[in-house]
């Protein structure tokens, strides 16, 4: 039986990665940790298991080529799993203070160095789902200024930047994200990891902005992309964000159709995701509920309806729309009927939250 050395397997595993062959680098990657663990070889096998949707096998693995890279005194190798385990500690786990420690060490791994595109990914990874919108963007430039020949941080950057000024209230962002996610599927990159960044900003930009045409457009790109690459975890974030998108245009049946399936491709996998696309489900089903319980109103009765909401009396709804107390009276005991509702004040409560968001 042919000995394969490990040198010859880490260059094996890493040539599957770029080819999207995510079985085969795991399988070269755990062949050759038989003989022995290094810091490239763990990272080989964390990035093909998180492709594989194995982030029991991808954490520790990242976790682990950390601490052999920290062993051999290689700080960019160690800084560069920082910043990955940040990221996934952010997106998989909502783990914001785990995320932050890995961040805080990979800067102070790259203290002494010369300010370049390492610093530049863990200014992404800063700015990656930051809040302060003025902070993530300040943050986001600067990762694309260092970037130099880094092209997958310049489309990274150029994505994230687009997706916090549509964040931010400014359509234009989308010329950015649209331009980034070109690139990358283009192959003007040299990680396949870089298309699903760029992908994830432009869904969850579509999502902030309710933009159904271009999340439809996108989104069969992603699922071409799934479908011969793999990964789990945007193929379950794109069911998420397309079905909100539909969901807000009123396109019930659909937007349930999509969150039903990021609710079953993330169950035991991804709970952040399976959080969101569970709470966005249930949303969405009351929502459709009351729109349906409304539909059973009369023009005249949804008329009062709005005014109990407002917190109107039987008397000032009376005098609102020119009609006797007694009839107010009535269309406000029909509302209860239909509605199944007590009172006039769960009437109310469920004309405020039946409000178009």
């Amino acid at each position: 039986m042919v000995h394969v050395r490990p040198g010859e397997l880490l260059v094996a595993g890493r040539a599957a990665l770029a080819e999207g062959r995510w079985a085969d680098a795991r399988a070269a990657a755990i062949h050759a940790l038989a003989d022995g663990e290094t810091g490239p070889l763990n990272e080989v096998l964390a990035s093909a298991a998180w492709w594989l949707g194995d982030d029991a096998t991808s954490v520790p693995a990242c976790e682990r080529a950390y601490a052999l890279y920290r062993r051999t005194g290689d700080e960019f190798g160690a800084a560069r799993c920082a910043v990955w385990l940040a990221i996934v500690y952010k997106a998989n786990f909502a783990d914001h203070p785990a995320a932050n420690g890995w961040l805080r060490r990979a800067e102070r791994l790259l203290g002494s160095s010369p300010v370049g595109p390492a610093h530049g990914w863990v200014w992404i990874a800063q700015g990656y789902r930051n809040p302060d919108l003025a902070e993530a963007e300040r943050l986001t430039r600067a990762a694309g200024d260092v970037a130099n020949e880094d092209v997958d941080l310049a489309l990274v950057a150029l994505s994230q930047l687009g997706l916090i000024r549509v964040m931010s209230g400014d359509a234009g962002g989308f010329d950015l994200v649209d331009e980034a996610l070109a690139a990358a599927l283009a192959g003007e990159r040299t990680s396949l990891d870089t298309v699903v960044y760029t992908c994830c900003d432009m869904l969850r930009a579509c999502e902030v902005a309710g933009d159904l045409d271009r999340a439809t457009q996108w989104s069969v790109v992603a699922d071409r992309f799934v479908e011969h690459y793999g990964c789990p975890f945007l193929f379950a974030e794109c069911r998420i964000y397309y079905g909100s998108v539909l969901t807000a245009r009123g396109r019930w049946h659909d937007g349930e159709r999509e969150l039903a399936v990021g609710v079953r491709c993330t169950a035991d996998r991804y709970p952040v995701l399976h959080s969101q696309a569970v709470a966005r489900l249930a949303r969405l089903r009351l929502q459709r509920r009351r729109t349906e319980d409304a539909e059973l109103l009369t023009a005249r009765e949804r008329q009062v309806l709005e005014l109990l909401g407002a917190g109107l009396t039987n008397p000032e709804i009376a005098a609102a729309l020119q009609v006797s107390r007694k009839t107010a009276a009535h269309h406000v005991s029909s509302i209860l009927a239909k509605l199944g509702l007590r009172n006039r004040v769960e009437a109310a409560a469920w004309a405020v939250r039946a409000e178009p968001k």
